[in-house]
């Protein structure tokens, strides 16, 4: 790995915001431009040519794309008509791209055009240093769908609250009314979103296919660190919570503080040979919290697995060997006498199947039934409690997986780092 910063990373939700314009054109009276600032429905309910224009992202990555390995945002811009009958011609489209200022402003962006793909294949112009670019459409037929995607760079200003793009598309028909004798007739419709950057406490990014990157998702205390080596297309967020009791574990010191982290490539990347890790600076840790004694409580996410009441065991498509916990919730009723929300401890654990006990090392609780619906077992690991998980540096949490190391900062904050194979909740 390279670049590590002293930051953590968190998962983020990516929340796609979708604008939508549609257009008529041609009937009685349409000869001029339709009204671009009020959008009509779409579909029309009448049977008048018409199409539409929608723009959507990816909300709540990181501001800021600073130094050799940036962070990226991603448009898609979709233009459908549905006109039944007639087609629409010359479609061309203008994307304006400016950055929101939190002090007002519209600048044209700083943000970077990275790519741009088209399906049906249409040509392209770069973004200029006005922040615009423009596309040259086929032939819209009846039903047709032309897509975009523009892969950007976020914007380098501080001061950005997010990035905007506005979509203007145009096309000719050529219906002949009785108000305007010279057609063919332009009609234009936009659409219009905002990518929101992430607040202080969580960020995100897109991580493209095609580009073997060091990734860095930084909060205002920590970082999440991972390398793709471009072979999958996929997002990453984290999210810092700065006061959550309810992810402690028994027998551990707990942190108010926890790390959630949503990295979406997931095992097909990640292993013990390309590690996701974790820097976090720990601001005011319990008294009994120490940085060569700490210990990381990762919770990951989620897996389905099955119950059996005749051999008292979960059958898991994950191994459950050196896992600690594991607290289940359900789709239904959970298998008797099992609680959810309750953490029990993992024993008589292989590759594919696990029994859980009241007690660290306790007899397997005898299951009386399977239950109903799915089945979700939340794994938890203590990384730390073991010599062989503990690190002599923070570079070193990269070679032994999982593993932790945490140094003093100052009196009041402890820099922790920790390296593990899967997303999840880091303690």
């Amino acid at each position: 790995m390279k670049n590590l910063r002293t930051s953590s990373k968190t998962a983020l939700r990516v929340a796609a915001a979708l604008a939508v314009a549609c257009v008529f054109l041609g009937g009685a009276g349409t000869g001029a431009a339709d009204d671009i600032t009020n959008p009509s429905p779409c579909p029309s309910p009448d049977k008048s040519k018409r199409f539409c224009v929608t723009v959507s992202d990816s909300d709540n990555v990181f501001s800021r794309s600073l130094g050799a390995d940036p962070l990226y945002m991603d448009y898609t811009v979709t233009v459908k008509s549905t006109e039944t009958s007639r087609s629409l011609t010359h479609p061309s489209l203008r994307a304006t791209v400016v950055d929101l200022l939190t002090a007002g402003g519209e600048p044209a962006t700083t943000a970077t055009l990275v790519s741009t793909t088209t399906n049906p294949a249409s040509s392209c112009t770069p973004l200029g240093a006005d922040g615009t670019l423009s596309c040259t459409l086929p032939k819209l037929t009846p039903g047709a769908v032309w897509v975009a995607r523009f892969l950007m760079t976020t914007s380098t200003r501080a001061q950005a609250s997010a990035t905007q793009m506005t979509a203007r598309v145009s096309v000719d028909e050529r219906e002949r009314d009785a108000t305007d004798p010279n057609d063919p007739n332009q009609e234009v419709r936009q659409a219009v979103n905002a990518t929101v950057y992430a607040a202080p406490n969580s960020g995100g990014t897109i991580v493209p296919a095609g580009i073997d990157q060091h990734f860095s998702v930084p909060t205002n205390l920590s970082s999440l660190e991972f390398e793709s080596d471009g072979t999958l297309g996929f997002s990453a967020f984290m999210t810092d919570l700065a006061n959550d009791p309810g992810r402690c574990f028994a027998g551990v010191s707990c942190l108010l503080q926890t790390s959630q982290s949503s990295v979406g490539a997931g095992g097909p990347l990640f292993g013990s040979t390309n590690p996701i890790q974790w820097i976090r600076q720990i601001v005011n840790p319990p008294d009994d919290v120490k940085a060569n004694t700490m210990k990381a409580i990762h919770r990951y996410d989620g897996i389905a697995v099955t119950a059996n009441a005749a051999t008292n065991t979960f059958a898991s498509p994950k191994s459950f060997v050196n896992i600690d916990g594991v607290r289940f919730s359900t789709t239904g009723t959970l298998p008797a006498p099992l609680q959810a929300g309750v953490d029990y401890f993992v024993v008589n654990a292989t590759a594919t199947s696990f029994k859980v006990a009241s007690t660290m090392g306790g007899t397997a609780i005898d299951l009386t039934s399977v239950g109903t619906g799915t089945t979700t077992a939340e794994r938890v690991r203590i990384i730390g409690d073991a010599n062989t998980e503990r690190a002599k540096s923070c570079a070193e949490t990269l070679a032994k997986v999982p593993s932790i190391f945490a140094t003093n900062l100052s009196a009041t904050v402890i820099q922790e780092c920790v390296s593990d194979t899967e997303n999840g909740f880091m303690k």
